[in-house]
């Protein structure tokens, strides 16, 4: 049997045969994620919203896997290849100024099929 799912990622749906050793899980945004186990990036997230826009902010940065921030750096974990070079491409700027970082990594593809893989 197959299940045509919404992947979270941009505008991608894909099929997936259905595995029972596999379980599926809804797609949870960054923001509402960061304000359970990393409540303290949500004042850059939310400069970050401000400054690039509720659209670009929902559409590109609301989707990624993960993000991680130390005094100096900010690393993104986007999931995809386009999305690492979509963000890379329009919102280095605005990521360092919200999270007042000197260096931003982006890691692009941790999925499989459309999927994450983890």
């Amino acid at each position: 049997m197959n299940k045509v799912i919404n992947s979270g990622k941009l505008e991608e749906k894909i099929d997936l045969l259905v595995n029972p050793m596999l379980t599926l899980e809804e797609f949870t945004s960054l923001e509402s994620r960061l304000s359970r186990k990393k409540p303290e990036l949500l004042r850059g997230l939310n400069k970050l919203k401000k400054n690039i826009g509720q659209e670009n902010f929902d559409k590109y940065i609301n989707v990624v896997q993960n993000i991680n921030a130390n005094e100096k750096s900010l690393l993104i974990i986007s999931g995809s290849e386009r999305l690492r070079s979509i963000i890379e491409r329009d919102f280095i700027t605005a990521l360092q100024e919200a999270f007042g970082v000197e260096h931003v990594q982006i890691v692009g593809g941790a999925g499989f099929a459309g999927t994450d893989a983890f």
